[in-house]
């Protein structure tokens, strides 16, 4: 969406304009008699950034949130609107915590829209410690088989359906699935030590992790 989109959008009468998942910058609304409104998957000012859910998961957050706020000239800076927060699972994977997060947010838009004027007259600054997330490497996003089988879960269960990276059998492969337990072993780290017909369990630095669903990266 640009300047030419947004005047367009205020030819037409547009108030109002609501983001959510929207990668993009919204040019500067303030010309404009059109207000601006995004709907973010965190408990705002911690957890800015384009796709903060993995982070909630990798840096083990205890809750997580949704927080509807002005849009303003830097990402995710606006004035709060409202916010509500939800318990994070201790086995908490992508998938829930964007169902959670979805539905959270469903409810909580609905009671701003109820009192529009009220809510963002009301707004209030952002407080608290600003933490920004970035968009996950492909690094970040590579299970190391010298981790411990924790982190090792943690990561899968943080990129979930988007999936993972690993390296085994000469080759790379893209990982969406596993479970794994300490095991005391003496095979070399990174090995597969087990073939099923539809598992590989591979040697990580304190246990053994089997894959579930996993496929080949493309050349």
């Amino acid at each position: 969406m640009d300047e030419n989109a947004v005047t367009e959008l205020a030819a037409e009468g547009c108030e109002l304009i609501i983001t959510a998942g929207y990668r993009y910058k919204i040019p500067d609304l303030t010309a404009y008699s059109i207000r601006g409104i995004n709907i973010h998957p965190t408990l705002l000012p911690a957890g800015r950034g384009v796709w903060p859910l993995p982070w909630t998961i990798l840096t083990a957050q205890k809750y997580s949130g949704v927080t509807i706020h002005q849009l303003s000239g830097d990402y995710d800076a606006g004035h709060i609107l409202a916010q509500r927060d939800f318990l994070v699972d201790v086995n908490e994977r992508l998938e829930s915590l964007s169902a959670k997060a979805q539905l959270l947010a469903t409810d909580l838009l609905r009671s701003v829209m109820l009192d529009f004027g009220h809510y963002w007259h009301s707004a209030l600054p952002q407080r608290g410690e600003v933490i920004e997330w970035g968009m996950p490497s492909k690094e970040q996003r590579t299970l190391d088989w010298h981790s411990g089988v924790a982190d090792l879960d943690r990561l899968c269960r943080a990129f979930g359906k988007f999936g993972c990276f690993a390296f085994f059998e000469q080759r790379n492969w893209v990982v969406y699935g596993l479970t794994a337990w300490q095991y005391q072993h003496a095979y070399d780290i990174g090995a597969v030590v087990h073939k099923t017909n539809t598992e590989m369990i591979v040697a990580a630095s304190d246990g053994l992790v089997s894959l579930l669903y996993f496929d080949p990266m493309p050349a």
